[in-house]
């Protein structure tokens, strides 16, 4: 339980606040008034009245069993660990991006919304404008795929809503990322050459020659036609596959609040190619939460590398 400190010049009203924040932080996981209660020498009406104040200036998250986490004010305070002010991830995600030849973006996924934080191109080849930094917008699947197992079930379900594609389908891959520690995703059927032509618009418009609203239609297009995930024979065996981007998440704290995506968009790929993507993408997954947790928590997936996971996290599908 966390303790008063001794400070005789703490202001109580502060302190409570501070510790609702911390233990929400700490857990990694929503929890109701009663729970926090459970943990601090707090009233339970006070605690109450604290996550309402919270909530109304964004602090935290409350869904709709009432359970409470970190909201998007939060999370925009712990982004300055995560993004631009942190010189080791810049590093890793600039690292990432020359390695793999394509544009790298690190995303902070918070229920029903997608904000980028860092995005990284490799110094030759072709540049695809994708979103604007800290510019949140509507999470939709399959972005937030690498995340959902560490999410709980309403979100989850919330996240699934948003796809053209059955539940079956969707829990499917859910779990293929618990197992595995990753997505990959290819064109559907028939599409390659529509997506061929949308990239190459937006390539050859650049971030400033078409209008914002026409660039994020053609992204959010680009994001449909290129959502079809990958099996794991499809990706270990089966010959010349386009591969449109690979996601992972990004552990700190024992949560998965980042994604960590990679933007290949080749319109063929050789298992050995395949194998090669996921294990860039991987060891920049890892490093970047370590960067962040001092000590991660792995654990050995048959056939592919070590990945972080949260400590006493069984991820739900």
């Amino acid at each position: 339980m966390l303790e008063r400190p001794a400070d005789s010049g703490a202001s109580p009203p502060t302190w409570r606040v501070i510790a609702v924040m911390e233990l929400l932080a700490r857990l990694g996981t929503a929890v109701t008034v009663s729970e926090i209660a459970q943990h601090l020498p707090i009233p339970r009406a006070t605690i109450a009245s604290i996550t309402r104040e919270l909530h109304a200036a964004h602090w935290v998250e409350r869904d709709e069993h009432l359970r409470y986490r970190p909201g998007p004010a939060a999370l925009n305070l712990a982004a300055s660990r995560t993004g631009n002010n942190n010189p080791a991830a810049e590093s890793v995600i600039a690292q990432l991006a020359r390695e793999a030849g394509c544009g790298v973006t690190l995303s902070r996924i918070a229920p029903g919304t997608l904000t980028v934080v860092v995005k990284k191109y490799p110094e030759t080849g072709r540049v695809i404008p994708g979103f604007s930094i800290d510019q949140p917008i509507p999470l939709g699947y399959p972005a937030g795929a690498a995340v959902m197992p560490w999410r709980d079930r309403a979100e989850q379900d919330a996240w699934l809503a948003t796809s053209q594609v059955g539940a079956r389908q969707g829990r499917q891959l859910i779990r293929f990322v618990a197992d595995h520690g990753f997505a990959m995703f290819r064109p559907s059927d028939g599409n390659g050459h529509l997506v061929e032509v949308l990239v190459d618009l937006l390539t050859a418009t650049g971030s400033t020659g078409v209008a914002r609203g026409a660039r994020e239609k053609a992204l959010r297009q680009i994001a449909r036609l290129t959502s079809h995930p990958f099996t794991r024979t499809e990706i270990t065996e089966a010959p010349a596959l386009p591969v449109s981007y690979l996601s992972a998440p990004v552990i700190s704290d024992g949560r998965a609040d980042h994604e960590l995506q990679l933007g290949i968009l080749a319109t063929s790929t050789e298992p050995a190619q395949r194998r090669h993507y996921i294990d860039l993408l991987r060891t920049a997954a890892e490093q970047l939460s370590q960067s962040l947790d001092p000590h991660p928590h792995t654990r050995r997936v048959p056939g592919m590398p070590t990945h972080p996971r949260a400590s006493g996290t069984t991820p739900s599908t």
